[in-house]
């Protein structure tokens, strides 16, 4: 009798990989929603805070961000687009505490997180000048743009959205 051998394949981590990555890329994209969502709602004097705006899958350099920011290069395209290769690697796959899958949406300006907290309430200039090639420039109301607690609120509305993406792009990864 021929003695026979059965070899066994898993596939494990590769399905693994695939899920983890179809759903870092949702994330990437829902935090695209949330700044789309968050931004009406930014206070608005010069529009650095607007520009600051950063969804990534590392942490941002604030520092590196608002100098971009001040400048007028807006802050989305500085962290790239949604991951293209496996977040693995050829690394074992553990799942603790700190999370595998991780997405910042963060605004970059030293006083972000002060006029998010809304303390001291932000107002702004109730007048800005017209720019008509006549001196003196004449000047005319502002309107108040922007509230406190801009990114809590898109956060807070995107869990349907959030689900959505991620059974989209589960599905594009073949689940």
């Amino acid at each position: 009798m021929a003695k026979s051998s059965v070899r066994y394949t898993s596939h494990t981590a590769d399905v693994t990989a695939r899920v983890i990555n179809a759903t870092q890329r949702a994330l990437w994209l829902t935090g695209q929603v949330v700044v789309d969502r968050a931004t009406p709602d930014v206070p608005l004097e010069t529009g650095t805070l607007r520009r600051s705006a950063v969804v990534s899958t590392r942490l941002p350099e604030m520092e590196e961000v608002f100098e971009k920011a001040q400048s007028g290069a807006h802050g989305l395209k500085m962290y790239g687009g949604p991951p293209k290769k496996n977040i693995i690697g050829g690394k074992s796959i553990g799942f603790g505490a700190a999370g595998l899958v991780k997405m910042y949406v963060s605004y970059n300006t030293p006083y972000a997180a002060r006029l998010h907290e809304g303390v001291p309430p932000w107002e702004p200039r109730a007048w800005k000048y017209l720019d008509t090639g006549k001196r003196p420039r004449p000047k005319v109301e502002k309107p108040a743009v922007g509230q406190p607690k801009w990114l809590e609120m898109a956060v807070n509305s995107i869990g349907r959205d959030l689900r959505r993406m991620i059974a989209r792009e589960l599905k594009v990864a073949g689940f």
